[in-house]
């Protein structure tokens, strides 16, 4: 199985960073997510988003920034957390506040227009991932090129797809997902 951290990759350059992305879609619900987990082990930084896309055509955003000092056994900056179990599933776990905004496609423009944050959601999301196949690495299968691209944005990229599961609670309104990829 691959390592969830790679410390062995690591360069002395200020932005190295492991990233962590988790995106899923229930059309029972109309119900999408989209979260990321960043380190920068050479700044001690670490960086959370989640973004979660309602089912009345509304979203909620949230966005942190820590101090992180090690991550090779807890991947988890503020309230978000991306869970590794020993039987090759994952916990996906958030607790907190997160901004709102009527219209999703107003999300990337927050910060520059607070007037469109529509208010604050209480969210706790626990989600389980069973993955469904391997571990997936693509720099095996690519060309010269696309390489020598790839390596401006990061060198590795591991992906798997999986079943997901849970609840997802916004203010009084609970989610139970199941079945979900």
């Amino acid at each position: 199985m691959e390592p969830i951290t790679h410390p062995e990759l690591c360069t002395e350059h200020p932005e190295w960073n492991e990233s962590y992305y988790f995106v899923f879609y229930n059309k029972e619900h109309s119900l999408g997510g989209m979260s990321r987990l960043g380190f920068k082990p050479n700044k001690q930084e670490g960086m959370a988003f989640l973004f979660l896309f309602l089912p009345d055509g509304s979203a909620a955003g949230y966005h942190q920034e820590v101090e992180v000092k090690d991550y090779s056994e807890l991947l988890k900056v503020g309230g978000m957390a991306h869970l590794h179990q020993s039987n090759g599933t994952w916990k996906y776990e958030f607790q907190g506040n997160m901004i709102g905004v009527k219209n999703s496609e107003d999300l990337p423009n927050v910060r520059d227009n607070p007037k469109l944050i529509s208010g604050a959601l209480q969210v706790e999301l626990n989600l389980d991932f069973k993955p469904i196949n391997d571990v997936y690495e693509y720099s095996e299968y690519m060309t010269k090129d696309s390489l020598d691209l790839g390596k401006k944005a990061g060198d590795k990229h591991w992906e798997q797809i999986a079943i997901v599961s849970g609840d997802i609670q916004i203010n009084k309104e609970k989610y139970s997902i199941s079945n979900t990829m």
